[in-house]
């Protein structure tokens, strides 16, 4: 089968529309051309590629298969677009990185600030997500590289390692936890917490933990990132257990801290990318940067 990029945008757009009219507007085509080249296409692969109901159009097995493979290329194409474009009109790139609040505050100054001067001609897009959210934004394409804890699935992405942090127990300047500076994570099970939100993975292996002990992990306040977490606790809501950086950056609220004195008690953070050969120049330039920062770090 012989096709051209043309022809793979012309196929997405009709499966992503449903209909081969709304394809074929997407794509600024006649419905006639693009019902025409889809029949081509199908009888030079032998088999259809659509199926043709009274409530529009739907892919194949076959068809699946090759807008799979349409996605990948035209997302390349694209990376390919973005990097030549900055010769040819020295337009900007923008490299998408999602990333948890730890990377957020802890990671990524040092790395954007190097990579703003090492490639002018490109920008930054970085948005805060839980774990999760980030695997499936790299995954799915809407972002090119992810910052993850290490606790995390990351499915068939590439990973990197960045950097190792100790987990700690913190609680408001008016508590006090353990007077030798560790403690187990089972004496903490006596207090309230203020947790992230369910849907966190962290948060799970925190509850997941208080279950094998057989005790219950009792929450007062649940909340969104890492350092709403330290400001409820400084007020008094509740303890936590946070990353050892993430306390010493809020030290300020005079925050008491032990360090968690268990096997399990350590916070990795983790780049993720599809495939580091597939990166854009501006992206492997990033992501470049910031393992070079974080062997800086961990140094």
């Amino acid at each position: 089968m012989r096709v051209d990029v043309a022809d793979l945008r012309l196929f997405r757009a009709v499966v992503e529309a449903g209909s081969m009219t709304a394809g074929a507007a997407r794509v600024h085509r006649t419905l006639a051309s693009v019902s025409e080249r889809i029949k081509q296409m199908e009888e030079d692969v032998g088999v259809p590629l659509l199926s043709r109901g009274r409530g529009g159009v739907t892919p194949t097995e076959a068809g699946r298969v090759l807008l799979h493979h349409a996605s990948k290329v035209l997302r390349q194409v694209d990376f390919m677009n973005d990097d030549l474009a900055q010769y040819t009109y020295r337009t900007r790139s923008n490299v998408r990185l999602h990333a948890t609040t730890y990377a957020v505050l802890e990671l990524l100054t040092q790395p954007i600030s190097r990579f703003i001067v090492d490639c002018p001609d490109a920008d930054v897009t970085v948005e805060e997500h839980l774990s999760e959210d980030v695997i499936h934004a790299v995954g799915n394409g809407s972002a090119e590289i992810g910052i993850v804890g290490h606790f995390v699935d990351a499915g068939g992405l590439e990973t990197l390692p960045l950097c190792s942090d100790r987990l700690v127990a913190i609680s408001a300047a008016s508590a006090s936890l353990a007077a030798s500076g560790r403690v187990r994570f089972e004496s903490l099970l006596a207090h309230d917490f203020v947790g992230l939100g369910r849907a966190s993975r962290l948060q799970e292996v925190f509850e997941a933990h208080a279950r094998e002990i057989g005790r219950p992990l009792r929450h007062r306040v649940q909340a969104r990132n890492l350092d709403a977490i330290c400001g409820l606790v400084a007020a008094g809501a509740g303890i936590a257990i946070v990353p050892q950086r993430i306390a010493r950056r809020f030290a300020a609220m005079g925050l008491n801290q032990a360090m968690l004195d268990d096997e399990w008690g350590r916070y990795d953070a983790t780049l993720c990318i599809k495939r580091r050969a597939a990166l854009s120049s501006s992206a492997e330039t990033l992501v470049a940067h910031l393992l070079a920062c974080a062997g800086d770090t961990a140094a």
